[in-house]
């Protein structure tokens, strides 16, 4: 099973580093501007989400004559591929905007440039503490905290109250509880409406896992990396308490979060970037729909953290421009207002651990949406996502045994015992 697990993951791979090439070539066409300098900016961010950015960028060419900046929009699952892909060409960009879960695997690739001390010192002296350690490793911060992104419970308030329900759930029990009174079926047994939403990506499948593995006092990675804890007691309790979703009927496979505003979904654990999509989507009738909990863990309810950072090639032409570009954008353009970066963020309804950024944006984070996601982030109830080489192929391969186990085709106990023997074979593999 492992070994099939594997190669699927290498053929992803390898479709990916095709893909990669592709995007290389425009990578590698940047060069010297005919005046000056030009920076290149690779980012996952599509045009009309990076829109606040943009304005700022063409600000800094205007400050800055004979600098010229160019962004280069990546796809996300392909991006490490695309990276490590423009590095082997000789020309990579000279910026990036990296998933904090990949920190270890660019540091022992030597891949980022370590920054000199003054972004160093404006980090630290900036920046929740919670932020720019997942971007630490070897001694060093590699870079400048960007957007943040906290997971919680989000319960449809219409359907709880349809259902007889008061309150969203507090622990397990009521978890599993609630969703199965909230779904309802059709002749055929087939859910109609259903209490709790996974899926489909490998992220929203791990993430109410993990939410509820780190609520039972868990984690995924023993302290040294080397191993997992999925063997584990309250590993096994987290996954059981999913597949008793399954079993209650309290969800189905085909149940996943973009199903809420349809008014088909009771429940979902997603990060707070969904604010914008819920309020395109319910427009006026958002604030009567949609209400915000704690993770069912119980009293000690815990949740994932995850991030991402602004980093410099090590092999960047111009790092010191590069690195006084980002964190001009990083800073308050005016006294007591936002970066850059932080109106960009704010515009997509994530997060920050820039403290000006958090300062200036108490109103607009204020709300009863928001609050509850800036109370976890700031309280330490928020763990930070565990930055370890070949992360994205463990979440796949996390991922794909939970699934296994959801849908009755494997025991929890199994399922975990699987998946930690694939991903410790990945970790044994990087060593």
């Amino acid at each position: 099973m492992i070994h099939l697990d594997r190669r699927t993951s290498m053929k992803r791979l390898v479709d990916g580093i095709v893909r990669a090439l592709v995007v290389v070539g425009a990578l590698t066409a940047t060069g010297a501007s005919a005046q000056g300098i030009t920076l290149t900016i690779a980012t996952h961010y599509t045009d009309e989400q990076r829109g606040p950015l943009t304005g700022c960028l063409r600000e800094y060419e205007r400050l800055n004559p004979g600098t010229a900046i160019v962004h280069r929009q990546l796809s996300y699952r392909d991006f490490l591929q695309t990276l490590f892909m423009s590095r082997m060409s000789g020309k990579p960009p000279d910026i990036y905007n990296l998933s904090t879960a990949w920190t270890a695997q660019l540091v022992e690739s030597g891949a980022l440039a370590v920054p000199p001390a003054a972004v160093t010192d404006f980090v630290v002296g900036n920046y929740l503490a919670n932020t720019s350690e997942t971007m630490t490793a070897n001694g060093h911060v590699w870079g400048i905290p960007a957007e943040v992104d906290v997971y919680m419970l989000i319960y449809n308030k219409i359907l709880f109250a349809r259902a007889g329900i008061a309150k969203p759930p507090t622990n397990a029990d009521e978890f599993v509880k609630d969703a199965a009174s909230i779904s309802k079926s059709n002749r055929q047994g087939q859910l109609t409406t259903a209490g709790f939403g996974f899926g489909p990506s490998p992220d929203q499948v791990v993430a109410p896992f993990l939410t509820l593995l780190n609520s039972n006092g868990g984690s995924l990675f023993s302290p040294d990396r080397k191993s997992t804890n999925l063997t584990s007691a309250t590993a096994r309790d987290a996954l059981e308490t999913e597949v008793r979703l399954f079993t209650t009927k309290g969800t189905s496979r085909g149940a996943a979060p973009n199903q809420f505003s349809s008014g088909s979904l009771g429940m979902m654990i997603v990060p707070n970037w969904y604010q914008k999509q819920l309020h395109q989507e319910l427009g006026e009738h958002f604030d009567e729909t949609v209400g915000v909990a704690p993770i069912p863990g119980g009293m000690n309810w815990r949740t994932v953290q995850y991030g991402f950072f602004w980093a410099v090639d090590a092999t960047s032409q111009h790092p010191a421009e590069a690195w006084a570009l980002l964190k001009w954008l990083n800073t308050a353009r005016t006294p007591g207002g936002r970066s850059c970066v932080g109106d960009m963020l704010l515009d997509l309804g994530a997060l920050t651990g820039n403290k000006d950024d958090l300062a200036a944006s108490a109103a607009d984070i204020g709300n009863p949406f928001m609050r509850p996601f800036v109370d976890a982030l700031s309280s330490g109830r928020a763990l930070p996502e565990v930055s370890i080489p070949h992360a994205n192929e463990i979440k796949d391969l996390l991922s794909n045994y939970t699934e296994r186990a959801l849908l009755g085709m494997l025991s929890p106990e199994q399922a975990l015992s699987e998946a930690d023997n694939g991903i410790r074979l990945i970790l044994r593999e990087s060593e």
